[in-house]
């Protein structure tokens, strides 16, 4: 599932939708895209909008253990683990559901965010 939001510096911020491309972006925007999930439809999509390497689309797709840093030129990715939200630490929840693995991925006007975990 993928949800863009378009902030402005104006107080404007609302949902968008990729459907048509990206939206025009000034300096007082900052497109953020939160994807949960690694599904290959959504994160080829973001692949074609945002002109993602391809290695970096197949490491979305096959996340690995390692946490990473990666430089693209005119972005970059990186990779954090999640720590225990309130219920995972009372005991509200399975020990597999109280860490995610979160990749961000920077760009100048934009952020792009693909977990496999819903996030709190």
């Amino acid at each position: 599932m993928m949800k863009a939001l378009l902030y402005d510096a104006q107080g404007r911020d609302r949902l968008v939708s990729l459907e048509q491309g990206l939206p025009p972006l000034a300096e007082q925007n900052l497109l953020w895209v939160d994807v949960a999930g690694h599904g290959s439809e959504d994160l080829d999509r973001l692949g074609r909008l945002f002109g993602l390497h391809p290695r970096l689309l197949a490491d979305l797709k096959h996340p690995k253990r390692q946490i990473a840093l990666n430089n693209y030129g005119d972005y970059f990715e990186l990779d954090v683990v999640t720590i225990p939200g309130r219920a995972a630490i009372a005991g509200n929840k399975s020990p597999s559901h109280t860490k995610a693995k979160l990749h961000f991925i920077v760009g100048r006007l934009w952020l792009i965010t693909v977990h496999t975990e819903e996030i709190a």
